[in-house]
């Protein structure tokens, strides 16, 4: 998987509804880890969870990236149905640093599409 531009207005539309839904994600309290996500094991997720992601078009494999009030990290990344309107399948992260491949993908945006 690689991730993919997000210029499209269709995108933006699906960027907006994937922001709105995984708050739920990160509306619990984050712990204090002393791990670094990295971006090895997101794509692990996502080769684990391959055949989910391929099951429909509609479906989109996606991360998400936040800072919590007391500096900690949260990812959270699944499978997002576009047509549905729900994630199907997700995981949260949560630590204190990302590896800088990780952040890269991200390019400062809290989004990040995958193909």
């Amino acid at each position: 998987m690689r991730p993919v531009k997000t210029n499209d207005l269709a995108i933006q539309e699906i960027i907006y509804s994937l922001v709105a839904i995984a708050k739920i994600f990160f509306d619990a309290v984050v712990a204090n880890f002393t791990r670094t996500i990295t971006f090895q094991e997101v794509i692990k997720w996502f080769h684990d969870h391959q055949k989910l992601k391929l099951a429909k078009k509609d479906n989109l494999a996606f991360t998400l990236l936040n800072t919590t009030e007391d500096g900690q990290y949260a990812v959270c990344q699944g499978i997002f149905n576009q047509r549905q309107g729900e994630i199907i399948a997700g995981e949260k992260l949560q630590g204190q640093k990302i590896d800088p491949e990780l952040l890269a993908v991200h390019q400062g945006k809290i989004l990040a599409i995958y193909e």
